[in-house]
């Protein structure tokens, strides 16, 4: 009786625990850029393993870093919060660089790898420009 009675009780608790944890679907645009040109020929920008497509180089020093002048020349991808794995790889299939971001509502984190990452939220929007 004192097994089923702690059984119960436990289950309780984790159900008091977790039941106000909510998956964050939030839907962001991203912007997606090198901040330098590839000497090897295009760049190629991969999440979680998958192409994304053709990453392009902005010079932020000629146009400017604002949001608006990134978002005219950038890879617009829509991007769900959570945790994603980035990699931009040349035409030989080279790794240039890698690391790791997380997007939530509040915040965008990320890390690195090989080479670097810019990373800003600002208005519902993210920006990642890469380096390496």
């Amino acid at each position: 009786m004192k097994c089923k009675q702690g059984v119960f009780i436990m289950s309780m608790v984790f159900l008091a625990a977790f039941s106000g944890c909510k998956k964050d679907d939030t839907i962001f645009n991203g912007y997606f850029y090198s901040s330098q040109p590839g000497s090897e020929g295009q760049l190629w920008l991969y999440l979680d393993g998958s192409n994304k497509g053709a990453l392009p180089f902005i010079n932020t020093k000629q146009i400017g870093f604002t949001g608006d002048s990134i978002k005219k020349y950038a890879l617009p991808l829509p991007i769900k919060a959570g945790k994603y794995k980035l990699e931009v790889k040349d035409q030989s299939g080279t790794i240039r660089a890698q690391g790791k971001f997380k997007v939530t509502t509040n915040k965008v984190s990320s890390s690195g790898g090989i080479g670097g990452q810019e990373v800003v939220m600002e208005n519902g929007e993210v920006r990642i420009g890469v380096s390496y």
